[in-house]
């Protein structure tokens, strides 16, 4: 049986645990590299609520984005430009059916999310050790 679970009850560790559970192939495990790497956007009250689902089957949490929202160009919270290219990039790296214009949002990114970025595809294309992750 399961249990919904309220993912702003989780702490960071384990709802990045809980991501990680359902991440099965590199380009899902990439996509939540990606946020978890960012450092804070996962933290956030607002985007758990809107973007993460969580279970608990058997006294695991297992827990996943709710890609959707992102499909807009409009988001349900307030982002910075490099913060919601961060999240749209993700969900197209992690082939979760969003198509983002690269041309468009990369020019959102700071040196250390371009990083990031360029680490998730790089590892989504099975080549980690082509660019490290800070």
């Amino acid at each position: 049986m399961s249990n919904v679970v309220d993912p702003n009850n989780l702490s960071g560790d384990e709802l990045v645990a809980a991501l990680r559970r359902c991440a099965n192939r590199p380009n899902q495990q990439a996509a939540i590299q990606l946020l978890v790497s960012h450092g804070h956007l996962l933290d956030r009250a607002d985007v758990r609520r809107e973007f993460v689902m969580a279970e608990e089957h058997d006294g695991v949490v297992y827990a996943w984005m709710h890609w959707a929202p992102i499909e807009d160009t409009r988001l349900p919270v307030p982002l910075s430009s490099g913060e919601a290219a961060l999240l749209r990039i993700a969900a197209s790296i992690g082939d979760f059916g969003i198509d983002v214009n690269l041309a468009n949002t990369i020019t959102s990114l700071d040196t250390p999310n371009t990083r990031r970025v360029l680490a998730a595809i790089a590892h989504a294309a099975g080549k980690d050790r082509l660019v490290s992750w800070s």
